[in-house]
């Protein structure tokens, strides 16, 4: 049973101590940090520079890939991709090694294709 404290008038289950007012808090200082990590991977993709992601396509892809195959598919799942196959959990032709940046530069140009 939740019972009222007699001073504070928070909000508290007398058999655990647990102290409601003090789990919202954490609940909405949890979604706010969430929204924020959110925002912040969604802020780090807009900023990729598709010119440098087309010299290092040109570089390290087009031998065998065409821009346009990726046409239209979302830049975050394209880098998702890259990322395994840099990191080796997806088989490739040959190994990647590229920076975030480079990942993110690379699949926002692929996304464009163009």
């Amino acid at each position: 049973m939740i019972a009222h404290d007699q001073e504070g008038g928070s909000e508290h289950d007398p058999g655990t101590g647990f102290d409601l007012e003090v789990a919202m808090k954490i609940s909405r200082v949890f979604v706010a940090s969430v929204a924020v990590l959110g925002l912040a991977g969604w802020a780090g993709s807009a900023h990729a520079d598709a010119a440098a992601g087309k010299a290092k396509f040109a570089d390290i892809c087009s031998e065998c890939h065409e821009v346009a195959d990726f046409a239209g598919e979302d830049a975050k799942g394209l880098a998702d991709s890259i990322k395994k196959i840099v990191a080796g959990q997806t088989k490739h032709k040959k190994a990647l090694k590229l920076t975030d940046a480079e990942v993110a530069d690379l699949a926002a140009y692929m996304a464009a294709g163009k």
